[in-house]
């Protein structure tokens, strides 16, 4: 029985009246230990407030600050008893309420956790975290009051950056990204050094085409935190959008990374075991499971397992479920619901279901549970598909990959290398195709260029190239399939204009259906890969859909994926050696415009080899 249930039983503590003197001697306990917390102490503090609540078991501080030390360790449902029986013991306090509010958010609990902060605002309506807390926990069920909770919030606490920060995201959120840049920026100038604003500005400024802006800011915010191993995490997926960063000091940084988050989170990895005897339990880790690119490469890999063989874990850290979810749930033989899973949690589920190969398909990608992997829950764990780096992990064995993004002798990261012969990838269309088309050059008279990726992946310096490219083919066009904000269009046209480039040689639309974005491609006669970070299922997708597609080579994995992908189709004359050639290999493929058109009818077929590598 632990310390907190066999005081609770022995004490009797709702019949027990507080004793004067053993609060003052409690408090002054509690004093003690926010001292020795404030060191660095957990350990020593958490027996200090266990010493101060056996002398005064009915005073709620005592309970509270034991809540406090169990949240910081990450011991949600220690911190949910303490502060739960604090507000029983206080219940006109409205800080316990506020503190169990934010425990049930740790623990994935927002409904429970609205109960709590709303009861917190009705006992001290002036108080701007009440109102913050209450928002956090009910935004995803009622927007419109959420928002009008956190501009309470702000009125309350005109400086509450956390309050402004999630007035901005929800902002973004409902589409008014203008707004909540400008909201961000604003509150910067008066708090410059404010974590969560720095946070919202990096996440805009990577929207928006700047990953230098939003390297900058992440590394701000880490000044301010240096050991939150997630700013870290959402730094480093940030970085691989940089250009001019060597594959070198990407990886360094991730080392980096993995030695913070070792420190904070020591490893307990299984007992090792002989030969197997025994089918190989094998799981995929994944916040993706649903209508995500991840889903079209994860399908085919899940369908031709050998059953006899391998027993097949699946577990969802995506909250949201639609039919592709159940289209994966039918191929694996065991489903784990893990979203609401706390990290001590889910490592112990895949630690009861002895899995043998866990393999991890988020990396750095949002979503992720890192956390968990440092634990090493696993007797071997291999990275795959969603991040074409090295997590900077001690404790992930290995990586899948194939000799195009990763060259046999490169040395990343901790994990070892694993050699797929052809690609690593293996692609599903998981929609009904529309009929390829003819390239539209010959009925429009020039050659039009397309950019199907996400705006994320499209920079200053990339425009430049690109510009290039429509000043060396003369009367030639490019579209922007899919850019959704309103910042980075004005900065895509911006970019063109300073070349002279007019404006009717320009298209960028906005967001599209799936129908009209499986349209469009019968729009453009050659797709534009992004660089560095280069596409994955958009090539593949634009490949089925007849579209060649022409890349760079790059140095770093994430720079070449799209090469992989090429050169398993048998199309590594659209591979040009660097973005300063692009001109010469769209030209010297585009010459012969019958030839083009052949091209695109095969292109669906020749995209069929992906399914046939493995």
């Amino acid at each position: 029985m632990t310390f907190f249930k066999r005081l609770r039983r022995e004490q009797k503590l709702e019949a027990t009246k507080p004793d004067e003197e053993a609060i003052a001697k409690a408090q002054a306990l509690i004093s003690q230990g926010h001292a020795i917390e404030d060191s660095g102490n957990l350990e020593e503090a958490r027996k200090i407030y266990e010493s101060a609540i056996s002398l005064a078991p009915t005073y709620w501080s005592g309970h509270l600050n034991l809540g406090n030390v169990a949240r910081i360790q990450a011991n949600h449902e220690e911190a949910i008893r303490c502060y739960r029986l604090a507000a029983e013991l206080a219940p006109g306090e409205a800080k316990t309420h506020l503190n169990l509010g934010n425990a049930l958010m740790d623990a994935r609990r927002p409904s429970e956790a609205a109960s709590s902060y709303q009861r917190a605002t009705e006992l001290k309506s002036d108080w701007s975290a009440g109102w913050l807390g209450y928002a956090s926990a009910i935004a995803p069920t009622d927007p419109s009051k959420a928002e009008a909770s956190l501009r309470k919030a702000i009125d309350l606490d005109p400086i509450n950056d956390r309050a402004i920060a999630r007035l901005a995201i929800h902002l973004a959120n409902s589409g008014r990204t203008d707004e909540a840049i400008s909201i961000t920026d604003s509150a910067l100038e008066l708090i410059p050094g404010s974590y969560p604003l720095l946070i919202n500005k990096a996440i805009y400024c990577a929207a928006s085409g700047d990953p230098e802006g939003a390297a900058d800011a992440y590394r701000r915010a880490l000044e301010i935190q240096p050991d939150n191993w997630e700013t870290w995490s959402v730094y480093l997926f940030a970085s691989n959008f940089l250009p001019g960063v060597s594959a070198h000091d990407l990886t360094q940084e991730h080392n980096r990374f993995g030695e913070r988050i070792s420190r904070i989170i020591p490893s307990q990895p299984p007992e090792k075991i002989g030969a197997l005897h025994r089918i190989l339990k094998i799981a995929y880790l994944s916040p993706d499971f649903r209508s995500h690119p991840v889903a079209n490469f994860v399908i085919p890999v899940l369908r031709h397992h050998d059953r006899s063989r391998v027993e097949i874990h699946c577990f969802q850290l995506n909250r949201e479920s639609d039919a592709i979810t159940a289209q994966l749930k039918s191929l694996a033989q065991f489903w784990h619901e893990a979203f609401d899973l706390t990290d001590t949690q889910l490592d112990q589920r895949i630690r009861d279901n002895g899995i043998d190969i866990l393999i991890d398909l988020a990396g750095h990608t949002t979503g992720n549970r890192l956390a968990v992997l440092a634990r090493k829950p696993a007797r071997l764990q291999v990275g795959w598909l969603g991040y074409l780096c090295t997590t900077g992990l001690d404790t992930m064995d290995y990586r899948l990959c194939d000799p195009i993004t990763d060259p046999p002798g490169t040395a990343l990261g901790h994990e070892k290398l694993l050699h797929l012969p052809s690609t690593q990838w293996c692609y599903e269309p998981l929609r009904a195709l529309p009929e390829v088309e003819q390239p539209p050059c010959i009925r429009n008279g020039h050659l039009t260029l397309g950019s199907f990726n996400q705006g994320n992946k499209i920079h200053p310096e990339l425009l430049h190239h690109w510009g290039v490219l429509l000043q060396r083919i003369p009367n030639s066009r490019i579209r922007f399939v899919g850019i959704r904000q309103a910042r980075l269009k004005r900065s895509i046209l911006e970019a063109f204009s300073e070349r002279g480039i007019a404006e009717d040689r320009i298209d960028v639309m906005g967001h599209l259906s799936t129908t009209e974005y499986l349209a469009s491609f019968g729009t453009v006669d050659i797709a534009l890969d992004t660089h560095p970070y280069s596409g994955a299922t958009t090539t593949c997708d634009t490949l089925i859909m007849g579209v060649p597609v022409v890349t760079a080579m790059g140095e770093r994995g994430i720079s070449r994926s799209t090469a992989s992908i090429l050169s398993a189709c048998g199309l590594s004359d659209w591979i040009a050696p660097s973005l300063d050639s692009l001109a010469e290999t769209i030209l010297a493929r585009t010459s012969d415009v019958e030839a083009l058109a052949a091209l695109r009818k095969n292109l669906d077929r020749k995209s069929t080899r992906l399914n046939s590598s493995h």
